[in-house]
């Protein structure tokens, strides 16, 4: 999945709350995994963090997280 914008391909961005939905997870849960686990595919627009879309199924592949502690 990407947005052109263009002549130039960027790849999709999600929200934290889109990947929670896709993960079957909490959106604080998210923020917890890309607060600690630096392979998560997160990025920093500001105060806004996004998530790589076409990266979170092969970081879920790659194992992901090996633990979120609450």
């Amino acid at each position: 999945m990407s947005a052109r914008t263009g002549s130039t391909t960027a790849p999709a961005l999600i929200t934290a709350h889109e990947a929670a939905a896709i993960l079957n997870v909490s959106h604080w849960t998210v923020y917890r995994i890309i607060k600690t686990d630096p392979s998560f595919p997160a990025v920093h627009l500001g105060r806004r963090v996004r998530v790589h879309a076409d990266k979170l199924d092969q970081w879920l592949w790659d194992g992901g997280t090996a633990r979120v502690v609450d």
